[in-house]
C-alpha cells in the first residue's frame, strides 16, 4: 500500500511539475498569444471599463514583447501606439529586478483632457528607445541611454476650481532615477496657461543630456552636461498679480 501511495504521489508531482513547465512554453504558440489577446480585450472592457485593442502579440523566446496597434481609450481619453518591442532578461526577475536590454516605442500618441480642470495635453512621438534597470528592492532605476525622436507635445493648463480638502500626504516616493544619456532631436514642447497667452514654446533640432539624477525622495534634479544644436525658444513670463 506504501509503495503504491508514494509510486502516485510521484506521478502527480511530475505531472504538476510538466504542467509548471508547460504553461510557459504554451505562451510562445501564436494560436495562444491570439487568445491573450482575446481576452485581454475582453477583460479591459468588463473590469477597467477601457475599450482595449490590440492588432497582434508576438513572445519569443525568452521574453521579447512586440504588441503592434494598440489603442486604449476611456471616457475620451485616448493612448495608442503603433508598435512596441521590449526584451527584458529573464534572470534577474527572480531577483526583483528588471533588466530592459531594448524598450521601443513608434507613432505614439496620447489625448488626455482632465475632467476636473479642463486642462489637456495633447502629444504625437515618433519614436522613442531607452535601455535600463529597474530594481524594486532598491526603488533605483537605471537608464543607460535614452533616445526620442519626432515629439510634439502640447500642454493647456486651466485653473481648479476652489474647493475643501482634506490634508493629504505629499510626500514623494523614494525612487531614484539614473540616466547616462538622453537625446532629443526634432521635439517640440508647448505650454499654455488659460486663460492667457502662450507662455513657453520650444523646438529642438537636436538636445542632449549626459548623466542626469532624479532624486524623488529629496525632489532634487541634477545633471552633468546638456548641449543645444538648432531650434528656437520663446518664453513668456506673466505679470506679477497673475
Amino acid at each position: 500500500m506504501l509503495k503504491k501511495i508514494l509510486k502516485y504521489t510521484r506521478r502527480a508531482l511530475l505531472a504538476v511539475l510538466l504542467l509548471l513547465l508547460l504553461l510557459p512554453a504554451l505562451c510562445y504558440i501564436p494560436g495562444i498569444q491570439e487568445l491573450i489577446r482575446r481576452e485581454a480585450e475582453r477583460q479591459a472592457a468588463r473590469t477597467l471599463g477601457m475599450e482595449l485593442s490590440i492588432g497582434r502579440i508576438r513572445l519569443a523566446f525568452p521574453l521579447r514583447l512586440t504588441v503592434t496597434e494598440t489603442r486604449l481609450v476611456e471616457r475620451g481619453d485616448t493612448l495608442s501606439c503603433g508598435r512596441l518591442a521590449l526584451d527584458v532578461s529573464p534572470g534577474p526577475l527572480l531577483r526583483r529586478r528588471i533588466d530592459i536590454r531594448r524598450l521601443q516605442l513608434d507613432d505614439t500618441r496620447i489625448d488626455y483632457g482632465d475632467s476636473l480642470t479642463g486642462s489637456s495635453l495633447r502629444a504625437a512621438i515618433g519614436s522613442f528607445s531607452l535601455d535600463g534597470m529597474i530594481d524594486l528592492r532598491t526603488r533605483a532605476i537605471s537608464v543607460g541611454s535614452a533616445r526620442l525622436a519626432e515629439g510634439d507635445a502640447a500642454l493647456t493648463m486651466r485653473p481648479a476650481p476652489k474647493r475643501e480638502e482634506p490634508p493629504t500626504d505629499t510626500a514623494a516616493a523614494p525612487w531614484r532615477i539614473d540616466i547616462g544619456s538622453l537625446r532629443l532631436a526634432e521635439a517640440a514642447f508647448r505650454l499654455r496657461n488659460e486663460p492667457g497667452p502662450l507662455l513657453l514654446d520650444i523646438r529642438l533640432d537636436d538636445g542632449r543630456a549626459e548623466a542626469a539624477r532624479i532624486d524623488l525622495g529629496n525632489l532634487a534634479v541634477s545633471v552633468r552636461s546638456v548641449r543645444l544644436d538648432g531650434g528656437s525658444y520663446a518664453c513668456l513670463m506673466p505679470a506679477a498679480g497673475h
